[in-house]
């Protein structure tokens, strides 16, 4: 059995944010940690962040609250996703990049080349 040997949080409850879930769960390389902000212990989830990938659906969560987060994380590649526009925005240190998806496998694909 493969160890996992990155951390993907997924912040959010929409149901962009479960199908990546199940397509990330997938992946043995991949530990995956999902936090419902609706949940009881989600800020005590959130708190706990201090390395991997943070992605959350930019069309339900405040995108501010997430730039700000980058900022305050240098270690924690910040990754926000929009539905509508098909596109990946990745936050580090202040700087980004965007990315055009045109699936789950584009989205895959890039989680796992990052922080490489």
């Amino acid at each position: 059995m493969t160890n996992p040997t990155k951390t993907i949080f997924l912040y959010g409850n929409s149901v962009l944010m479960t199908g990546i879930e199940i397509t990330l769960r997938a992946n043995p390389a991949l530990n995956v940690i999902y936090i419902n902000p609706a949940h009881p212990g989600a800020q005590e989830q959130w708190e706990a962040i201090s390395d991997g990938i943070l992605i959350y659906d930019r069309g339900v969560t405040d995108p501010q609250m997430m730039q700000t987060f980058s900022t305050t994380h240098p270690d924690v590649l910040v990754v926000s996703l929009n539905a509508n526009e098909n596109t990946i925005r990745v936050y580090a240190n202040r700087r980004h990049q965007e990315y055009t998806a045109q699936g789950m496998t584009d989205l895959v694909r890039l989680i796992e080349t990052l922080g490489k």
